[in-house]
């Protein structure tokens, strides 16, 4: 008697454990997603993005806006190297700043074309290919959190998100994102921080000694635009751009072996650039020391003269 009650209290334990595991697995993918951080990732291999959605934005699954995502990191890594396109960069901006920066980067087309001459030719040699990318087969392995504005106070107070989030680079870089997008009293008026606006968070993870960088994108009509500080000015942004170039163009020794690989490193360059996080100290102080003893007379020839 004692052995049949305790059989039937298992099965019945065994029996009520199942129909809760039940419910919790068909409940889980129809849940209400009111915490844009603990949405699952959207697209990326094995890697987990190190920023989330800011509060306001509602997260949304749009696998098809993927493409049209790596098609402006294409077009943004092109440009860096391309002869006379600094302007063409500025255009994978947003329209707040291709405004502030626009008539800066048309004077100042040309800065980069030594450099970029440079990476091509260093390129083809490495790769055996030109320096051009495709949204079909490059980028992929980048994570993607989407979203929709439900809230635009709220998201203008926390956009774009934080490029960085550690190292020695990411306090002023938080610093930088935080300053309002206009010195008025309407910080919306020239962006399309609005509600039902498309937006997206990338994460270019770390690697190579650079820090994992967060890219924020809003959609336009044309597609997705890079949306950085208003605090970066054309000056900066190409000063930025020739620091970085240059120590790709003086090192292809330490690009990545595999070209797809490649592609997500000068990406990374680019973004580090446009988002204004330096170069890793290591990196600053080898080419730092090399300008110098470019510079430096050697003692031999002091003593000649």
């Amino acid at each position: 008697m004692n052995r049949r009650l305790i059989s039937l209290v298992a099965a019945a334990t065994l029996s009520t454990a199942g129909l809760s595991t039940a419910f919790a697995e068909d409940a889980a993918p129809n849940a209400p997603a009111d915490n844009p951080q603990e949405q699952p990732l959207q697209q990326g291999k094995n890697v987990a993005p190190t920023a989330s959605l800011p509060p306001g934005i509602k997260a949304k699954d749009n696998a098809s806006d993927n493409k049209s995502i790596r098609e402006t990191f294409e077009d943004l890594t092109e440009a860096a190297v391309e002869e006379n396109a600094f302007d063409d960069l500025v255009e994978r901006l947003v329209d707040q700043d291709r405004n502030r920066i626009g008539k800066f980067a048309k004077e100042h087309a040309g800065d980069l074309n030594q450099i970029g001459q440079r990476i091509k030719a260093a390129w083809h040699e490495k790769y055996k290919d030109n320096f051009e990318f495709d949204a079909d087969n490059d980028f992929k392995d980048l994570p993607i959190l989407r979203g929709e504005i439900a809230d635009p106070k709220q998201v203008a107070a926390h956009w774009p998100v934080p490029a960085v989030t550690s190292g020695p680079d990411a306090e002023a870089i938080q610093a930088s994102a935080s300053v309002p997008k206009t010195s008025n009293d309407h910080p919306d008026l020239n962006s399309n921080i609005e509600r039902g606006r498309e937006v997206a968070v990338v994460t270019i993870p770390a690697s190579h000694g650079l820090p994992a960088v967060n890219v924020s994108l809003v959609k336009e009509l044309k597609g997705y635009r890079v949306d950085a500080p208003n605090t970066v000015t054309g000056q900066q942004l190409s000063d930025n751009l020739v620091k970085h170039m240059t120590q790709l163009a003086d090192h292809p020794e330490q690009w990545p072996a595999d070209r797809r690989e490649a592609a997500d490193f000068f990406a990374h360059h680019v973004m580090m650039a446009v988002y204004d996080v330096d170069l890793p100290a290591g990196d600053r102080s080898r080419d730092g020391a090399a300008a110098k003893e470019q510079k430096a007379p050697r003692a031999d020839d002091a003593r000649r003269d």
